[in-house]
Formats: structure tokens, sequence, C-alpha cells
């Protein structure tokens, strides 16, 4: 997949297709380092590991379709922004209701295109108002808390239920799974080092490359948590 981070996938079965779609992509920064797949099978093992920021998914594929690889990916790649490519307008719709970003119609159109483009980028995160810290609703078996995002240290999945280590207070078991708790998060501020944890990187302290776990450090404790991402990878999620 090549050694810098992939920012875009494109899956379709047709290579030529996706060729095509490549070059058209190409001219725009926002798409950064993109690979194109044919397999979508093999997308899905890829887009899980890499996490990239946005897919252009065809529709019509052997096997598992794209409307049924992007309901799998929902959880597991939660920040993925889905644009599907299609021949066919009838599947426009069963598109938007999957909650698709956008869709194109093949041939793509290079004006259709650019709105695409175009709303991805009047899309992106909105930033805090006069620097008011982001806060979150977080239900426990206790009731319902507000927790300042920052003040998150790191989180814990434990099935359906999330533990939220807090700097200088109490731990929180939220009860909710981690996959639904993602798209909640900043997505520039959270990465994701294993099924497991999910860190806030105000609070990355060390990588210790060798061993591969994390040091995060927060005023009253250190805490160390073992990394299942590639070196490469995460070292491009931290510079973000």
């Amino acid at each position: 997949m090549g050694h810098l981070k992939t920012s875009t996938f494109i899956v379709d079965d047709e290579s030529h297709a996706a060729q095509l779609l490549q070059k058209l992509l190409e001219p725009f920064p926002l798409f950064g380092n993109i690979s194109v797949i044919t397999n979508s099978s093999v997308a899905f093992t890829e887009i899980v590991e890499h996490q990239p920021k946005y897919l252009f998914l065809d529709i019509e594929m052997p096997g598992m379709n794209g409307i049924q690889l992007a309901e799998k990916l929902k959880q597991l790649a939660p920040y993925t922004k889905v644009i599907y490519v299609t021949a066919f307008e009838r599947y426009a719709l069963d598109a938007l209701r999957q909650n698709a970003f956008d869709y194109l119609l093949k041939p793509v159109d290079r004006a259709e295109l650019a709105r695409v483009v175009e709303k991805l980028l009047t899309n992106s995160e909105p930033k805090p108002v006069n620097g008011q810290r982001k806060h979150l609703l977080v239900r426990s078996n206790e009731g319902i808390y507000q927790v300042a995002e920052d003040d998150i240290v790191y989180l814990e999945a434990d099935c359906s239920y999330t533990t939220l280590v807090l700097n200088n207070q109490p731990n929180i078991l939220w009860s909710s799974n981690l996959g639904k708790i993602m798209p909640l998060l900043s997505e520039n501020r959270f990465i994701r080092i294993s099924r497991k944890h999910m860190v806030n990187r105000l609070y990355i302290s060390f990588y210790h490359a060798k061993e591969k776990y994390l040091l995060l450090k927060t005023p009253e404790k250190d805490y160390q948590l073992k990394v299942m991402l590639k070196v490469h990878d995460l070292k491009e999620l931290m510079s973000v």
C-alpha cells in the first residue's frame, strides 16, 4: 500500500474505471495519497487498518457489494466519508439512506466532482466558538455526566461499555460501546491505537518503537498502553 498513510481509497472491481477516477482526484490536494482496490473483501481489511479520510465506493461488485461494505465499516471506520460511484442512478436513494456523504454517477463528470470536493471542504469539523471547550454528555448507570473532551486521557472498550480515564478525576463507565462513541469525538484529537484503546493526543508523551507502547502523562499519573498500529501509520496519525 506504500509507505505514506493513505488518505483516500477507490474501491471498484473495474480497474479501468478506478484508474480514471484516480486521475480525476489527483489534482485535488485534500485527497492525499490515493490507493485503488478492486476487491471488496480486501478493501474491508485495508480500510479498517488505514482509516482513510475518504472512500470512493462502487456499488455493483461481485461478492460483497458497496452498500454491504459500507454497512460493515460504519463502526470500524466511522470517520471515513463515503462517496458512492455508480453507473446506475436508481442506487442514489439507497446511497443516501446509508448515510453516504454523497454519490457520483459514472462516467464521473468533472463539474459534479468539483461539487463534491466543495462539499467536502465546507463540511470540515467545526471549531469551538470563543475558545470554549467541547463537552460530551456521558450516560452511566448512575446518571448523566458532562465531560470536557480535553479531560479524557484515553478510552477503553469493554464489550457494550467504555471506560473514560480522566485527568485528575474518577473514571466513568460510559453505557455505550466505543464504536458508537468514536463519531462524537473530535477527529483530530483522538487516535485509535488498538481495538480496545483510543487515546487523546494531548497526553501522549513518548512512544517506545521497539516494545510498541505509548506513554500518556498527566500531573497525577502516567499510563502505558500497547499500540497495535504499524509504526509509520502511528507517526502519520500523531502528526495530524
